[in-house]
């Protein structure tokens, strides 16, 4: 009876020490993952920030561009800041209309209002997200097989 208890003692406590590592694990993993996807946001917002001074005025955050003046913006744009890394770019106006979108120029005007984000963002907050594309702005990215982004 001895021997059954110690090993149903030990079997326990084998579990218990296997459980509290994988959740430790977890914990740590999720951290640091947050802080390097943190850095390399701000590093890269940093990068592009400056960049923009230079090519995007106020006036490309008013109202969506179209014709000629679309595609000169859309070849600077893609020019600039399309890398291998940036899959993406999509600018929005103040009330949270899509101004220019490099994947999908039929998604411009729309508004996305299921994007709490995207609010934060529109107040001047930097918003880092690793998106899993699931929210309405993200159907391209979807389509293209895109599996999870970061949203910055």
């Amino acid at each position: 009876m001895r021997t059954r208890f110690l090993r149903r003692f030990s079997t326990m406590s084998a579990g218990l020490w296997v459980a509290a590592a994988l959740l430790l694990g977890t914990g740590v993993t999720y951290i640091i993952e947050q802080r390097m996807l943190e850095r390399t946001s701000i590093a890269t917002l940093d990068y592009y920030q400056s960049l923009t001074r230079y090519l995007i005025t106020d006036e490309d955050f008013v109202r969506p561009k179209t014709g000629e003046a679309y595609e000169r913006f859309d070849a600077a744009i893609r020019r600039n800041f399309l890398t291998p890394r940036v899959f993406s770019v999509k600018i929005y106006d103040r009330e949270g209309t899509l101004t220019y979108y490099s994947l999908d120029r039929t998604q411009v005007g729309r508004r996305f209002p299921d994007n709490p984000d995207l609010q934060k963002a529109l107040t001047g907050q930097i918003v880092l997200e690793l998106s899993d594309l699931r929210k309405g702005e993200h159907a391209a990215e979807r389509q293209s097989g895109q599996g999870r982004l970061l949203e910055v």
